[in-house]
């Protein structure tokens, strides 16, 4: 099975723009703000083997600090001198992990500590989830530093669940209720050239739903993802962010494997997540139980859109695209990116969102307040930590990581997925791209030593025209899978303009959330209303698609904000009224970037508008 190389982030250096300034504000204020949170709930203390009688210490710890650590290995790696500080505070958390880990290899804090008796006896306890996410944490600890010692501590452990999970079978399970493990021991695989992790992918991925093990929530089989196997696997349902894990490892052993039935499989869930995703790039329709359930079912101002899962789906649509460069996996990147990734953020870098609800009403979201306990509610403020806190470190790693998004090649083309000013180097050239996109239509790219035969440009779905020089000449290109096929030259100029208008987007009628409204977009981005800008009752308002829609730069994020034509309805007397009993009047809708709101003032906010 033929397979596309990632050009790593260690090859690509962000140069001005959007997307430098974002990266930036991870490195200099949210890894440090995340750090410190941890620090004050005793995550890392945890990981220090320090629990004391009466502290909090929970199954999923090991998991948060694994994915800081990674986020700051990812970091140090490209900046050893800024991220020194953070640095010596992973080497203290190997210090300890080598230390403690048992001799069998065993190595989980919480068990350790507090539930020795009950090692791999609980299916939902997040022990492989949190095995998962460290041995990531040293791939890209022995990747910044050359050192091995974490990945010995990791392979040692892997060894145990090797020898509980597979040679003995002495767990009380078969495979892990919270997905993760898999798409690790994958990494594990590729950086260490050893089958056997491959094999241990293999197994788990294969024995999940053909094996004999109690469910996750006793008598809810969709949810952890194990009620059918994966090739019999028809809709994706159940948790998402188990979900889209548990397909990026996957897609990932696929390709590895050359399974062509898994591969395909793959790529239909893939097909079917699109069918239930956000505009915004968001996953998960349900807030109870944080997880995908039948098409076309996306309530608004319940969206659970976890943070965790648009991450995942980066992850999922990065295997893919190392089996086919297909434009539709870059889109999906691209509409996260802009959206509901850029949302899980505070716009000072020290807060964040866990979920990311297309409409906040405050007034429904705090009239339960007769009952001791009401349900939970979407959080109109972000937050500086969170009891479950697994967004804010994959919030970090992504970011740390953020240009293995950018390109694949083969031996004869590389593919060009983001559009993003940095500069990339390679054993077969140099690339210098420099852009605004999308606040600008156009990328230029100038290529120097450059051997390889071919450039592929993504094609963008929402681009209604595009046009192409080369040297500044007029050149052709040819179409394959939504890329921009061209011959290339070693050294060459290559100027690229989209063309896109602001579009109003419809749903179909079985999106009931979204009967009789529209939302904007321009490009990659979703807008969306707030009662800062337009006043309260947002549903008082309603939206002209004939008229023109005015795009306007936003020099304090490199972005734009829109206006539109519209009317409010302004009497509210009475609840019922016969149609025609109003008189609306004219008014312009001041739409903002979906990922900007909450960030000024506690008040509504609106994606999907009543149309005119």
């Amino acid at each position: 099975m033929k397979q596309y190389t990632a050009i790593p982030y260690t090859s690509v250096t962000l140069r001005d723009g959007f997307w430098q300034r974002r990266c930036k504000l991870n490195r200099a204020v949210s890894v440090g703000a995340v750090r410190d949170r941890f620090e004050e709930t005793g995550r890392f203390d945890a990981l220090r083997f320090r629990y004391k009688e009466g502290k909090p210490l929970h199954v999923f710890y090991d998991s948060d600090d694994a994915k800081w650590m990674e986020a700051v290995c990812y970091l140090y790696k490209k900046d050893p001198r800024g991220m020194a500080k953070n640095m010596r505070l992973v080497e203290g958390l190997i210090d300890a992990m080598e230390k403690n880990q048992r001799e069998d290899g065993y190595l989980n804090s919480y068990f350790q500590q507090k539930e020795p008796e009950n090692v791999f006896r609980d299916r939902n306890r997040h022990e492989l989830y949190c095995a998962g996410h460290l041995v990531e944490a040293a791939i890209a600890y022995t990747e910044a530093t050359g050192n091995g010692r974490f990945l010995a501590v990791m392979e040692k452990y892997m060894a145990c669940i090797k020898r509980v999970f597979i040679d003995e079978g002495s767990a009380a399970f078969v495979t892990p209720g919270h997905p993760e493990l898999e798409l690790a021991l994958m990494r594990l695989y590729r950086f260490t050239g050893k089958s056997v992790y491959l094999d241990m992918a293999k197994f788990f991925l294969l024995q999940r739903g053909n094996a004999d093990e109690p469910e996750v929530y006793a008598n809810v089989t969709k949810y952890g993802c194990q009620n059918i196997p994966i090739l019999e696997t028809e809709e994706i349902l159940g948790h998402s962010v188990r979900a889209l894990y548990l397909y990026a490892g996957a897609a990932a052993y696929a390709l590895e494997s050359g399974d062509e039935a898994m591969l395909k499989k793959c790529e239909e869930l893939y097909a079917d997540a699109e069918r239930k995703a956000y505009i915004t790039g968001g996953y998960g329709a349900t807030r109870l139980s944080e997880a995908f359930v039948g098409h076309d079912d996306l309530p608004n101002i319940t969206a659970y859109s976890e943070s965790c899962a648009s991450i995942a789906m980066l992850y999922f649509v990065s295997e893919l695209l190392k089996a086919k460069p297909d434009s539709r996996y870059a889109d999906t990147a691209e509409r996260v990116m802009y959206n509901c990734l850029l949302s899980s953020t505070s716009a000072e870098g020290d807060a964040f969102f866990y979920e990311n609800p297309l409409e906040l009403h405050l007034r429904t979201s705090r009239r339960e307040v007769n009952v001791p306990k009401p349900p939970r509610t979407a959080l109109s403020r972000r937050q500086r930590v969170f009891e479950c806190s697994c967004c804010p470190p994959n919030i970090n790693r992504i970011f740390a990581s953020f240009a293995n998004l950018f390109f694949t090649k083969d031996e004869k083309t590389l593919y060009i997925h983001q559009f993003v000013s940095c500069d990339m180097r390679e054993d077969f050239g140099t690339l210098s791209m420099r852009t605004r996109f999308p606040a600008q239509k156009t990328v230029e790219l100038k290529f120097r030593d450059f051997r390889l035969p071919a450039v592929a440009i993504r094609l963008p779905a929402y681009a209604k025209g595009v046009s192409v020089k080369k040297n500044g000449e007029n050149t052709s290109y040819r179409m394959e899978n939504g890329y921009m096929l061209i011959d290339a030259e070693e050294s060459m100029t290559l100027q690229v303009r989209f063309d896109f208008a602001p579009a109003f987007i419809e749903s179909n009628p079985r999106v009931r959330d979204n009967c009789g409204r529209v939302a904007l977009t321009y490009g990659p981005v979703a807008f969306c209303l707030e009662a800062l800008d337009n006043g309260e009752e947002l549903n008082a308002l309603t939206v002209d698609t004939r008229r023109r829609v005015r795009i306007l730069p936003d020099p304090e994020t490199g972005l734009f904000t829109a206006e539109a034509q519209g009317f409010r309805d302004a009497n509210f007397e009475g609840t019922y009224r016969a149609v025609g009993g109003s008189s609306p009047a004219p008014v312009t809708l001041r739409y903002i970037p979906y990922y900007r709101f909450a960030n000024r003032a506690e008040c509504d906010m609106l994606v999907w508008v009543r149309r005119k």
